[in-house]
């Protein structure tokens, strides 16, 4: 989350309009640049969970409750005018190298928020984190993360698994939901 505060002059450090160097990402504009980067690779594996989804092998019950789940997610992100649904799955798209079948580095990410053309389709994406690291849309925040820390859990139990997220937010003694 970027330092700053509903009001803070900083929340204005990323200007859609204006172009940032690779200094940028990787100095005063990291923390917002990386967070998008995150989200934007999240939305590449829910696309991917949702188009192999026929190929899943869940029982009725669970394929179901996945769904739901990817549902909850989605949704969080488009509460209070958030990242619309149509979007979300846009921007994972945007994510992959398709011939390579893998996801964008951070620095190919970087250089295609440096082109105006591209940027565009992540401008909610920014704004979604600029108004989160201004401290609004809180209950925003709140559910999504009760979204994201549930299906999480949920997929750690299909695979049998540890809970990851609450166990890497332990070892780096952080709280979280």
């Amino acid at each position: 989350m970027l330092p700053c505060r509903k009001g803070d002059e900083r929340i204005f450090l990323w200007m859609p309009q204006s172009g940032k160097d690779a200094d940028w990402f990787n100095g005063a504009g990291c923390a917002l640049a990386s967070s998008l980067y995150l989200t934007a690779c999240l939305f590449a594996q829910l696309k991917k969970v949702r188009d192999d989804f026929p190929y899943l092998r869940l029982a009725a019950a669970d394929d179901t409750r996945l769904a739901a789940l990817l549902l909850g997610v989605q949704r969080g992100y488009l509460l209070d005018e958030g990242i619309y649904y149509v979007t979300q799955p846009s921007i994972g798209q945007l994510m992959w190298v398709q011939d390579q079948d893998r996801l964008l580095t951070y620095r190919e990410f970087c250089c295609l928020l440096q082109d105006p053309g591209q940027r565009v389709w992540f401008d909610r994406l920014i704004w979604f984190h600029l108004e989160t690291a201004g401290g609004g849309k809180r209950e925003r925040v709140s559910r999504l993360i009760a979204a994201i820390l549930e299906l999480s859990d949920f997929l750690d139990d299909c695979v049998g698994g540890g809970h990851s997220i609450r166990t890497r937010l332990a070892a780096e003694g952080a709280e979280f939901g």
